[in-house]
């Protein structure tokens, strides 16, 4: 494993000196050039949390990974710049159902620098570095964030999403937001704990992990047929000013107007492996190194089901 084709890999020529300056363009470029992908779940090598297979997969065969994956190399990268770094379990929240996820179904890193603790998470939508200060908001190019604790809630540490106006193709509202600023709290409603602007985007602990405790969490999604991974696949990409995604389906690029805004510039239906490998190619920069099955697997359950 070498540190020079890593940074290669995202394109990172910059200073390697450990500060937050430097953690914030090394993140972003992490997080433009490699997506998040769970293409392996169809057809692809089962997903172990060993850092020399991830090395291999995302630096040499140019693939793609899901959030611990991403993670977890990128961890290796910080560390073998010299920054001290840590990566502990978090529970997603799914606003549908009002409720966190099931353990250790999702990884984020903790970088102290200078005495302080900064959270990123390239593996998923933020950029980070985000400064842990309490209910103090965060902005960067794709939204507003922040940082909480609930002393009720069993030491959990809680990061939330600054809900967003979205715009359809047509540049009319399908989803309306609160906001009114871009940088700060919107009004006095905005900055209280219990706020309708913002809603939680997952919670963390602070209790030591291992890599050992994620293993059960990728086996779930490989195998549990309550994951969604199991039916549907999941791809993500971010380029400056634009988030690109694909899940089930269907692709969507979103245009970045503002952190409080996105807009809906594509949306496409995709209906073949073949079309899904070339989408994965040019618009994800994800290679693939097995035969796709994604397509042929969902349509053959459809029939059965008929």
């Amino acid at each position: 494993m070498e540190i020079d084709k890593c940074l290669k890999r995202i394109e990172y020529n910059g200073n390697r000196e450990p500060n937050v300056e430097n953690l914030q363009l090394l993140s972003y470029a992490y997080k433009l050039a490699v997506p998040y992908s769970s293409l392996q779940f169809w057809g692809g090598k089962r997903t172990v949390l060993d850092v020399e297979a991830i090395y291999q997969k995302i630096v040499i065969e140019r693939q793609g990974g899901i959030c611990c994956e991403l993670n977890y190399l990128f961890m290796w990268i910080l560390r073998k710049l010299g920054y001290k770094v840590k990566f502990f379990e978090a529970d997603f929240y799914q606003e549908r159902s009002e409720k966190f996820t099931r353990d250790h179904h999702h990884m984020v890193l903790l970088v102290e620098l200078s005495g302080d603790q900064y959270y990123v998470d390239p593996g998923w939508i933020t950029f980070g570095p985000m400064k842990l200060e309490l209910m103090s908001p965060y902005v960067e190019t794709h939204g507003r964030y922040r940082f909480r604790t609930m002393h009720d809630r069993d030491g959990w540490c809680y990061i939330e999403r600054h809900k967003k106006t979205i715009l359809d193709v047509e540049g009319n509202i399908s989803k309306k937001g609160p906001a009114t600023s871009v940088t700060g709290f919107c009004d006095s409603e905005c900055a209280k704990e219990e706020s309708q602007h913002w809603t939680f985007l997952f919670r963390f602990n602070t209790l030591p992990a291992n890599s050992e405790d994620f293993q059960d969490c990728i086996d779930f999604l490989h195998d549990n047929d309550q994951s969604t991974l199991y039916h549907k696949i999941l791809l993500m990409r971010f380029e400056p000013k634009k988030m690109l995604r694909f899940f089930d389906d269907c692709f969507v690029v979103r245009e970045i107007v503002d952190p409080n805004t996105d807009k809906i510039i594509t949306e496409v239906k995709i209906s073949t492996d073949e079309e899904l490998l070339l989408l994965a190619r040019q618009k994800f920069k994800c290679e693939i190194k097995h035969k796709l099955t994604y397509f042929s697997v969902k349509n053959r359950k459809a029939c059965q089901s008929h």
